[in-house]
């Protein structure tokens, strides 16, 4: 069941990186579109350049502080059951279970 929990939030922690990006990717181009078409007034966007590469970078930085660490963690799972798998595959074969005596009656 853990393991299973694991794999929803890594996934779930995925998509919200992906979704921030995306939507300031494509509120920075909402907002070049409207600006420079003359939709919305250049007032509406006082600061319309810094706005346009800035909220990007932001995003970025927003889902690299919150999804980060979980995907960190994932990372780390992931080389610890390489090496355990490693580790394994070098162990020498386990000797036979101790077999009792049988002694006649």
């Amino acid at each position: 069941m853990n393991r299973i929990l694991a794999s929803v939030l890594v996934t779930i922690n995925a998509l919200l990186g992906f979704v921030l990006i995306m939507g300031s990717i494509a509120f920075a181009k909402f907002a070049f579109e409207h600006v420079y078409s003359g939709q919305l007034p250049p007032e509406a966007f006082p600061y319309a350049n810094i706005i346009i590469i800035g909220v990007p970078v932001f995003g970025i930085v927003l889902a690299a502080y919150f999804c980060g660490m979980i995907a960190l963690l994932a990372l780390i799972e992931a080389h610890l059951k390489a090496i355990k798998e490693q580790g394994e595959s070098y162990r020498p074969n386990k000797a036979r279970e101790r077999s009792e005596p049988k002694m006649g009656v």
